[in-house]
């Protein structure tokens, strides 16, 4: 009998009892890198005589009453700036919103006009290449007007106060437990000179939840002092000192990319030179994904006639040992 959606039955201690899945399906999704919720003021400047009003009630009164409609929703426009950090990136953000302000003297109506506000800032989120960012407006405040008086000219400022929600994201696809319904059997194309198919990585990577940590040991005791770096692109973006406990903390990438990055360090006047793999069999014969690395562990078993290594990645320790 097909399984239908829904809430699961329940234990009697309460715990959801849902038949086991059946299947492992590729779907494709939009996911989020990285968030955050803003909330700005958006300013107009109108010179009085500039706006449409009438010319024989002016100047406005302290007396005079100013409202403001919002008769245009709230306009975000966001771009890439350059990277901070691998792979945290500035995004610039304008935003607009047209409004009418209103002033009138009793029932008499001294100026009527439409303006923009608007507002120009700068945020910093995760956005690795591959990633696209949106502006979701959330809420708008009430919009607000005085009048000021500089070098003898009336002036009306308008404001609003808005609440974003700025989204990184990127379609990717997960493999997931279901009950059905496909799973796609990929295509065997003849291969062409020059060309890798698919592309490694496919996705972009993903932000570690702490800083991203390279650990060097000797049959498991930290081996402190040692320069690590890591390359991108065939250039250091990084590079830090292994602490007295073996860590080597990374605070300014965010993550280890695989297929993209290679870690670097001197032992025993040896170069140690390792590629990070897009994934990798563990010693339980499960091939896994290392597309995000957020920490990886050398252990250092033998010295002679040659050093190896045992390497751990995301906790997982690898197949064999490496010889670098």
């Amino acid at each position: 009998m097909a399984i239908k959606p829904g809430r699961c039955p329940t234990l009697p201690d309460g715990t959801p009892n849902c038949p086991p899945f059946t299947e492992k399906d590729c779907i494709e999704v939009i996911k989020v890198y990285d968030q955050c919720v803003k909330e700005d003021e958006l300013l107009s400047f109108n010179a009085v005589d500039a706006v449409i009003c009438n010319a024989l009630l002016l100047p406005i009164q302290p007396t005079d009453v100013i409202t403001c409609t919002v008769t245009n929703p709230l306009s975000c426009t966001v771009t890439f700036g350059d990277f901070t950090t691998p792979f945290f990136r500035r995004i610039r953000v304008f935003q607009t919103i047209g409004v009418t302000v209103v002033v009138t003297r009793g029932a008499i109506e001294v100026c009527n006009f439409a303006t923009t506000l608007s507002s120009f800032q700068t945020i910093v989120l995760w956005a690795p290449p591959g990633t696209f960012v949106e502006c979701v407006p959330l809420s708008v405040g009430d919009c607000t007007c005085e009048v000021v008086n500089v070098n003898g000219s009336q002036f009306i400022i308008c404001s609003v106060t808005v609440c974003k929600d700025f989204q990184v994201k990127a379609p990717v696809k997960l493999l997931v437990p279901s009950y059905g319904f496909c799973e796609p059997v990929p295509c065997q194309p003849a291969p062409e000179d020059g060309l890798v198919c698919p592309p490694e990585p496919q996705f972009p990577t993903q932000l570690c939840q702490f800083s991203p940590v390279v650990t060097v040991q000797d049959n498991g005791a930290g081996i402190a002092g040692l320069v690590v770096s890591i390359d991108r692109n065939n250039a250091t973006i990084s590079e830090t000192t292994v602490a007295p406990n073996g860590d080597a903390v990374f605070d300014t990438i965010g993550a280890i990319a695989g297929g993209i990055d290679v870690i670097r360090f001197t032992l025993n006047n040896k170069q140690v030179v390792f590629p990070v793999p897009v994934e990798f069999l563990g010693t339980d014969g499960v091939l896994r994904d290392s597309a995000t690395v957020c920490n990886i562990r050398f252990n250092r078993v033998a010295t002679s006639p040659v050093q190896q290594f045992e390497v751990f990645i995301n906790n997982v320790q690898l197949q064999g040992v490496i010889d670098p």
